[in-house]
């Protein structure tokens, strides 16, 4: 559930629906998991969220709910009722940054034990790809990226231009140094230099508040 509307009624439902007893106990935890990274990469995507703690011994009568509030306000929710798991609907209109998630109600229906809740955050970014060609001539390397990231007025991959930053590292160690740092223009960026000996190389185009960073395989040349 990720509505607005539906965000609101899971409030509603747990006030107007439940209302614990004086024997009501503070019975152990139940702690909402979800990502703490999401990327956004389509129109839509379902991301499933699950139950841990105490309260998962109670899987037929728990009764939990998180509300999920961004920059905007309360924007997404998630409801466990007699269940464990849930899915959490993203679009692609979703506000991009932290999603602070805060729980509404956390008991079981049978012998109203409450829960203590967990408040996870959720950091919601538009997704991007990297990739790295390395080709040898003789001593000659010649190194081609490209990047892409996920565009929400076309709702498909365009190319990105960013920052990309070129490593390598000689073969069988594990440190990366920079070999070149540039702007990819129209998300390609190519560089050519002199290396006798291979090398394993990579690229990583940097990211920021609303788009994820992203870093290439390795490839050896």
């Amino acid at each position: 559930m990720s509505t607005l509307a539906g965000t609101a009624a899971l409030a509603t439902l747990a006030t107007v629906a439940f209302s614990p007893s004086a024997q009501a106990a503070t019975n152990g935890s139940c702690r909402l998991v979800v990502p703490a990274q999401v990327r956004i990469v389509g129109p839509y995507q379902a991301v499933k969220t699950t139950l841990s703690g105490t309260c998962t011994s109670y899987a037929s009568s728990v009764f939990a709910t998180w509300t999920g509030y961004t920059s905007q306000g309360a924007e997404d929710g998630v409801l466990f009722d007699s269940v464990t798991s849930d899915y959490w609907d993203i679009y692609d209109w979703h506000t991009l940054g932290v999603v602070s998630w805060r729980e509404a109600w956390a008991t079981e229906q049978n012998n109203w034990n409450e829960f203590t809740p967990n408040t996870p955050t959720t950091t919601v970014r538009l997704g991007s790809w990297t990739s790295l060609k390395a080709v040898r001539s003789g001593s000659r390397v010649t190194l081609t990226s490209t990047g892409t990231r996920y565009a929400t007025t076309v709702q498909k991959r365009i190319p990105w231009q960013t920052t990309a930053t070129l490593q390598y590292r000689p073969v069988g160690t594990t440190t990366w140094k920079t070999l070149k740092k540039a702007t990819a223009t129209k998300g390609a960026l190519t560089y050519s230099y002199t290396s006798k000996a291979a090398r394993d190389y990579r690229v990583s185009y940097a990211g920021g508040t609303t788009i994820w960073s992203s870093t290439s395989s390795t490839v050896r040349k």
